[in-house]
């Protein structure tokens, strides 16, 4: 009797779903709540987005590395600009370690070199030569050009005067350079425009400065080269190019030794070398445009390229380096009662000895006398003590001599012979300028170096004492009062490491010293003497 109705679906669809929400008994076992559904980490724009950049990515990896699309060559840093204050020997007595260009410094001549030509009359020592380069000089009193016939000039420049028309005609086929003290040849009425110049270059140091002016015909190139002086270059005229090596990094190239006739200059150009390795050496550059300064700190290597016909006035400075090289060759080797040694005169407070140069000794500067106790080469070795200069170290007492002085100065006991070796002498031995040396050694005393270093080790008493206070004075000598950048002291050590080991030996057997010496430090500690040559 009773009626069946349809059943009410929502109703149904209701109960069912508070159904499913009641918890199931599970006969005494709990049951955990379910987890709720974790959010996405992208949105879908995201991920489209985040799809796209990948993609991008892997397709520009793809052509890199097949060649297609390159990366970004690093390029060579820029010398940074500041504004000149009023007195700019005020900003360049600060002791600055690296190079920088004053904009508008007071003082610059208005001279072009139209100007130049028409009031100069007779220009002294104007080096002319058919290629452009004007580079390396060669200072034959120098103990190396004595050796043999294959240590000659590499230039090709000859020396002659000439009027200031004739140099800056433009019909001239040969290439012109000209650098000389502004009092040779310029004119009182002339100098009188450059006076407050020459005050503030001589302010910065006034006990050793000295003013130049330098005239570059186009294209000219003054290669390679490190001076010991501060330099300061205003241009007043043309555009000049500057390519700057800082100290530190010297030992990467190839010099001349500080014997050498060509001291101070490279054996090859800076330019043609890839900008990349440039940037390994951290060399910076400028191009010197007319109303601005370029200052140059000591023992910078440079290289300077005149774009146009050029005009500069070029302040010479003497600097701590040169300072404190004069000051370790005022210290006294034991036993040896030297006059005159390394161009600097022990008895007379470290001035240049008579007929030398004003540069401390330091062999970097042109005209620096050469030291003046080195041997001949056709002194015999045997014959030591009865040189003109007294009685002089054997080889052994030399290596071990240097090998103090390295550890003392540069933390390291192979750091000297490696940069003297590797950068000065191995390359002039190769390109067969500097005699080959002989297996065995056999221009040394003793042949085997490294038994003799070790046997001059082993030295004590009076001996010993005299030779470790030496060492201790010229590292109180370097120190002492020097403002000096890190890189420049191996520069002043090995220059005088060198003048060391040329009292020990015949100029002959130099190459085979070095390379000797060179070798006992590989043998010790192969990564230390890796560290400081690079090029070995």
């Amino acid at each position: 009797g009773s009626v069946a109705t349809a059943p009410d679906r929502s109703k149904m669809g209701k109960s069912a779903k508070n159904q499913s929400e009641k918890p199931k008994k599970n006969h005494g076992a709990a049951t955990a709540e379910p987890a709720p559904s974790p959010a996405p980490l992208l949105s879908a724009s995201n991920a489209r987005r985040f799809g796209v950049q990948m993609l991008s990515m892997l397709c520009l990896l793809a052509a890199w590395k097949t060649g297609v699309l390159k990366p970004p060559a690093a390029q060579v840093k820029q010398v940074p600009r500041r504004p000149t204050g009023m007195h700019f020997s005020k900003t360049l007595s600060l002791g600055h370690m690296q190079p920088f260009v004053l904009e508008r410094p007071l003082g610059l001549p208005a001279w072009d070199t139209a100007v130049l030509a028409a009031q100069l009359d007779m220009l002294t020592g104007v080096l002319s030569s058919p290629e452009p380069e004007f580079g390396p000089a060669f200072d034959a009193s120098r103990p190396l050009a004595q050796l043999n016939a294959q240590v000659r000039p590499r230039h090709k420049y000859t020396e002659s005067n000439m009027t200031a028309r004739k140099f800056f005609a433009r019909a001239a086929t040969a290439h012109h350079q000209y650098s000389q003290h502004v009092s040779l040849d310029v004119s009182p009425g002339l100098r009188s425009q450059i006076e407050y110049l020459e005050k503030e270059i001589v302010a910065i140091y006034p006990q050793a400065s000295s003013v130049t002016l330098d005239l570059d015909r186009e294209d000219a190139v003054t290669p390679c080269r490190s001076r010991a002086e501060h330099t300061i270059i205003t241009l007043s005229d043309g555009a000049k190019k500057f390519l700057l090596i800082p100290p530190a990094r010297a030992a990467s190239l190839r010099v001349f030794p500080h014997l050498h006739p060509s001291a101070g200059w490279c054996r090859s150009r800076l330019s043609p070398v890839p900008e990349m390795v440039l940037v390994g050496a951290q060399a910076v550059q400028v191009t010197l445009a007319p109303g601005e300064l370029l200052y140059i700190p000591p023992l910078w290597t440079v290289e300077a390229v005149a774009e146009r016909p050029s005009v500069s006035v070029v302040g010479l400075v003497q600097s701590g380096p040169q300072r404190a090289s004069a000051a370790i060759r005022r210290v006294e080797r034991p036993g040896l009662g030297r006059e005159c040694a390394g161009g600097i005169d022990a008895n007379a407070g470290g001035e240049a000895c008579e007929g030398g140069g004003t540069d401390g000794g330091f062999g970097h500067t042109d005209g620096a006398a050469p030291p003046s106790d080195v041997q001949s080469p056709d002194t015999p070795v045997g014959a030591r003590e009865a040189s003109g200069a007294g009685e002089l170290h054997t080889a052994g007492t030399a290596a071990w001599l240097i090998g103090e002085l390295s550890a003392r100065a540069l933390g390291s006991r192979t750091g000297l012979g490696a940069i003297v070796f590797c950068s000065r002498y191995q390359w002039l031995v190769e390109e067969g300028e500097l005699p080959e040396p002989a297996a065995g050694g056999k221009e040394l005393l003793p042949p085997p170096l490294c038994a003799a270093r070790d046997a001059a080790a082993q030295a004590s008493g009076h001996t010993r004492a005299q030779w470790e206070g030496y060492v201790s004075r010229v590292e109180a000598a370097l120190s002492a009062g020097a403002m000096m950048d890190a890189g420049v002291k191996p520069t002043v050590l090995a220059d005088l490491a060198e003048e060391i080991a040329a009292e020990a030996v015949p100029l002959s057997g130099l190459p085979a010293f070095w390379r000797e010496l060179h070798a006992c430090a590989k043998a010790a500690s192969p990564d230390e003497a890796a560290a400081w040559a690079p090029r070995c």
